[in-house]
């Protein structure tokens, strides 16, 4: 059956989903436990951690979540180096893997790989 990936950016969870058939819900994975469900190489998994830490999680001020100045946020570096991730995983992923990269404001249309 096929399965589906979406990377979808949220405050302190990883941005992992995967839908295991056509009809399921996404569930939410951990990056460590994305591999089992996805053939995707530990530096894959890495670099798509990385892109959400650095260009996403940082952003927010943990310890005083109302106080977070989020016009540190760059949306358009995050989305260009989030379509880079995508092409790098759809080199990786089965065809019958289906890549969604959603945007977590719902400002743009959501991206197919």
């Amino acid at each position: 059956m096929a399965k589906r990936l979406r990377l979808m950016s949220d405050w302190g969870l990883y941005p992992f989903y995967v839908q295991q058939s056509d009809g399921e819900t996404f569930d939410l994975t951990d990056a460590d436990w994305v591999g089992d469900d996805l053939p995707l190489s530990a530096a894959a998994v890495s670099a798509v951690v990385t892109w959400d830490d650095e260009l996403y999680q940082s952003v927010l001020n943990w310890d005083d979540p109302a106080a977070t100045d989020f016009s540190h946020l760059d949306r358009n570096g995050y989305y260009e180096r989030g379509r880079e991730i995508c092409r790098m995983l759809r080199a990786e992923l089965p065809a019958d893997v289906g890549i969604e990269f959603l945007d977590p404001a719902d400002r743009r249309p959501n991206e197919y790989y």
